[in-house]
């Protein structure tokens, strides 16, 4: 199977509070992070891929002039990466047309363990 067709299967969208709640897990549980109970293969990925998709999607919210990216934790304790549009005023694009949520995504196939190799990732 093609990385397109592996990630295509993935629902990246994230609601805010969710991104509320990752975004504050990682600020809170930062310096704690080399404790024993942190130091478990996994909790910081060596990356995260994501389907283009989603960021087609963010660039094409009206107003859209940058992506932004937040560091999150999920409820394993496994650090995330979180994307949101950015506006003109460097503001994070939270309220889409019509007061809807705008998108916030997240939950890229983390390496480890699905990994490729790369002079960006020569541990492999």
């Amino acid at each position: 199977m093609t990385l397109s067709n592996n990630l295509q299967h993935i629902n990246h969208e994230i609601s805010l509070e969710d991104a509320i709640e990752m975004t504050t897990r990682f600020r809170e549980e930062i310096q704690s992070m080399f404790k024993p109970e942190f130091s478990a293969i996994g909790v910081l990925p060596l990356s995260e891929t994501f389907n283009k998709s989603i960021f087609e999607d963010l660039v094409m919210q009206p107003e859209c002039v940058a992506v932004r990216s937040y560091f999150g934790m999920d409820e394993n304790n496994e650090v995330r990466l979180l994307f949101v549009g950015v506006d003109e005023n460097n503001n994070d694009i939270l309220v889409g047309i019509d007061e809807q949520p705008a998108y916030i995504f997240e939950y890229g196939q983390r390496c480890p363990p699905i990994c490729a190799a790369s002079p960006l990732n020569p541990q492999i």
